[in-house]
């Protein structure tokens, strides 16, 4: 029985997904009863993923990363700070979704208690919401993975499809730059799409362990969301990568935050020395920059907002730097940019 039940996993493990009936073919020796009976005490030995008509391996239900349990136990501080910097993004009176995992739990903990509609498909998330006073949770449904402790399937997807988020915070088993976003479990890609979808902001929420790694189901890429949290040597990395979807360095502002209000904000790039005095350099960075210090230090929401929106209509005029030129738009320098976007405050 053992060595049987050893070498179902290894089928399993190497197929992936395998039926009922691909398992009877494999060991006609025994009947469908006991085949089943072996399935049944390997999924409770998390050996497999039990699942309709089949049964899965660990790695395509749950992820390369492993089981929850696993998982909420590793870089434990960096996730529980990046889900405090998530959490001051959190806007009241507003609607926001939380995609599942060890992350999102943290963050989930972290949310102010003050009025929100919180959606999830996360069992941990509603343990940790169910704490607060003024906090309304709503589970979509759905089929529970209990390897990450989530709601899945076409029910909690169609339920999602239904409504719309002022805020969506995602999380993933892998990033890497050439395969995007990925996790282990098609069902978890799909519903992390759907989530997208129906969102007006979508906030990534990833650390450094994700880094470089690529999981079976493709999620999306990575410039599919508005903001990124993560720790300060990936947000190096990301802030990088991210330029190639703005299609310059200069555009790209960023904020480096410590405890409280208190943080750095500058470019993404560094000096040009070379260029100095040549009035060519692309000041929207830095702008966006300022703008971001409006708005995480100075609780200065409104007036940020108002900087953003005067970079996004001096673009929408087709006005360029040389660093980003294109056909058909206009070249202008970094002082007529910046009073451009001063024109439009």
């Amino acid at each position: 029985m053992e060595e049987r039940r050893r070498a179902i996993v290894e089928l399993v493990n190497k197929m992936g997904s395998v039926s009922i009936a691909q398992l009877k073919e494999a060991f006609p020796e025994v009947s469908e009863m006991t085949i089943r009976n072996d399935i049944k005490a390997l999924d409770r030995e998390h050996k497999l993923v039990r699942v309709y008509g089949g049964v899965r391996s660990l790695e395509f239900a749950v992820g390369a990363d492993g089981l929850f349990d696993v998982r909420r136990n590793q870089n434990v501080d960096a996730k529980a700070a990046i889900a405090a910097k998530a959490a001051k993004l959190v806007r009241p009176n507003t609607t926001i979704y939380l995609d599942s995992g060890s992350t999102l739990a943290k963050f989930a903990a972290a949310l102010p208690d003050e009025h929100l509609m919180v959606f999830t498909c996360g069992i941990y998330n509603v343990m940790e919401l169910g704490h607060f006073d003024t906090v309304d949770v709503i589970v979509p449904g759905g089929t529970l993975n209990r390897y990450n402790m989530c709601l899945h399937g076409s029910r909690a997807i169609r339920e999602i499809r239904k409504l719309r988020f002022d805020q969506v915070f995602i999380g993933a088993a892998s990033y890497s730059k050439t395969a995007g976003l990925s996790c282990g479990s098609d069902e978890e890609a799909e519903l992390k799409r759907a989530c997208l979808e129906q969102a007006e902001q979508k906030v990534l929420l990833l650390d450094s362990t994700k880094l470089g790694k690529i999981s079976t189901f493709a999620i999306c890429d990575i410039d599919q969301f508005d903001v990124i949290v993560t720790e300060n040597m990936f947000g190096d990395i990301l802030s990088d990568e991210a330029s190639e979807v703005t299609g310059s360095i200069g555009m790209v502002p960023s904020s480096s935050l410590g405890e409280g209000t208190c943080g750095l904000y500058e470019p993404i790039h560094g000096s040009a020395p070379d260029i100095a005095g040549q009035d060519v350099v692309n000041p929207i960075a830095c702008i966006l920059s300022a703008a971001m210090m409006l708005r995480y230090s100075f609780d200065m929401p409104a007036e940020a907002d108002e900087i953003e929106a005067a970079v996004n209509a001096v673009l929408d005029e087709g006005y360029r730097t040389a660093d980003m030129m294109a056909e058909g738009c206009i070249k202008v320098g970094c002082t007529e940019m910046g009073d451009k976007i001063l024109e439009n405050i």
